[in-house]
């Protein structure tokens, strides 16, 4: 019975340490060319749009690349708050991204909403130090 209870605690340890190295590592995989570490991998955008999905679809990136001088990246995660979206702006700006020109949708609603993770993808973009801050200030 000891030797069951030793194998179940190194399983769970070891079921610890993987979920803490991929919430921590999960983000620097190249997997993917949207979200916030694609962007920083760019190291400067001329023009950010940061919003939610409904923003995002009402934003042709075509129109805008044609339109707009320099590059131009869209940042929408689903049901994106204004209190996320000041959180994922700093993250960006301490990552290193230099932001030229900055565009901020607001749905009115989401304002007054109290701020809750609609997108979990959030989660894969961000470290550790991102996820356990105390964000108050900007809540």
């Amino acid at each position: 019975m000891k030797r069951i209870g030793k194998w179940m605690a190194w399983i769970c340890l070891a079921a610890l340490l993987l979920i803490g190295l991929k919430n921590e590592y999960a983000r620097l995989l190249p997997v993917s060319s949207y979200g916030m570490q694609a962007a920083i991998r760019k190291g400067k955008v001329s023009h950010l749009f940061i919003g939610s999905s409904m923003f995002r679809q009402g934003l042709s990136i075509d129109v805008l690349e044609e339109e707009l001088e320099g590059n131009v990246y869209i940042l929408s995660y689903n049901g994106n708050q204004p209190a996320f979206m000041a959180m994922e702006l700093a993250y960006m700006l301490e990552e290193g991204l230099e932001i030229e020109n900055l565009y901020v949708d607001l749905y009115p609603y989401t304002a007054a909403a109290l701020p809750w993770i609609s997108d979990t993808k959030i989660l894969l973009d961000t470290d550790l130090a991102f996820k356990w801050e105390d964000r108050k200030s900007v809540v």
